[in-house]
C-alpha cells in the first residue's frame, strides 16, 4: 500500500469513527429528551384538577 492509500484508509476510519459516535450521542439525546417528555406528561397529570368543580373550588 502507498502512503496515499494509507492517507485515505485512516480518513476513511476517522470519519466512520465520527459518524458512530454522532450516532449514539444522538440516541442519548432522543433517550433523554423521552425520559423528560414522560416525567413532564406525569407532572402535567398529576397538576390537572379530576374535573372542572375541583378547579372552581381551589380558584376559591
Amino acid at each position: 500500500m502507498s502512503h496515499f492509500d494509507n492517507v485515505i484508509q485512516e480518513f476513511q476510519q476517522k470519519r466512520i469513527e465520527k459518524e458512530l459516535k454522532a450516532q449514539q450521542v444522538k440516541y442519548e439525546r432522543l433517550q433523554q429528551l423521552q425520559e423528560m417528555a414522560e416525567l413532564a406528561d406525569l407532572e402535567m397529570r398529576q397538576r390537572r384538577p379530576r374535573n372542572r368543580n375541583t378547579a372552581y373550588y381551589n380558584t376559591l
